[in-house]
């Protein structure tokens, strides 16, 4: 019994490799929408994402692709592939909330022993080279906002002078007009009751 259930075990580990391995094939030779179908039947949650997120980022949409690295991470939260090309995407498509989420997570990942040392070292640089994009793209996003407000204080206020400096015009009109017999004429006569 218990080789039996070995045996199927091995068989379903060999053919959820199998599919990635299709996958891949199928997404290299830019049969998208094959590589997704092969990606629904991987077992393994992380190389799941990895087929979808790489798929989808090939076929343009990089909406989707975010999607699926986020989806990967709920479930293999320590990844260091779908850490750095979520972060990496999410840098991309300016969803700097993930980007915040994923890049030290990066770096923590990146000190993982079972990492080779070439490896680790290329995650932490590049952890590194996130957070300073990051902290610029923060900084850019804050500058954008102040100004957004600025420039709405700005046109309210100068809304509010216009309407005040119009309401006083039109009260100094009539005055005007009373004082001026030359500006009566030019109006034809218009504010004859005045006089």
């Amino acid at each position: 019994m218990r080789a039996l259930v070995l045996a199927l075990a091995l068989a379903a580990a060999g053919a959820s490799q199998d599919a990635f391995q299709a996958g891949e094939a199928a997404r290299q030779a830019g049969r998208y929408a094959e590589a997704l179908r092969h990606a629904a039947d991987v077992e393994d949650a992380s190389a799941r994402a990895r087929l979808e997120l790489n798929t989808r980022y090939h076929a343009g949409d990089l909406g989707g692709a975010l999607r699926a690295g986020r989806r990967g991470l709920a479930e293999a939260p320590e990844d260091p592939w779908l850490l750095y090309y979520t972060a990496l995407l999410a840098l991309e498509v300016g969803a700097l909330d993930t980007a915040a989420d994923c890049v030290p997570r990066l770096a923590a990942a990146a000190a993982a022993p079972e990492l080779e040392a070439d490896t680790a070292l290329f995650y932490r640089r590049q952890a590194a080279g996130f957070a300073e994009q990051l902290a610029d793209e923060l900084r850019a996003q804050a500058l954008r906002d102040a100004g957004t407000r600025r420039a709405r204080v700005t046109v309210l206020l100068g809304g509010a002078l216009a309407a005040l400096a119009f309401t006083w015009l039109m009260r100094q009109r009539p005055h005007r007009l009373r004082a001026e017999p030359h500006a009566r004429r030019a109006l034809g006569g218009r504010y004859a009751q005045d006089t």
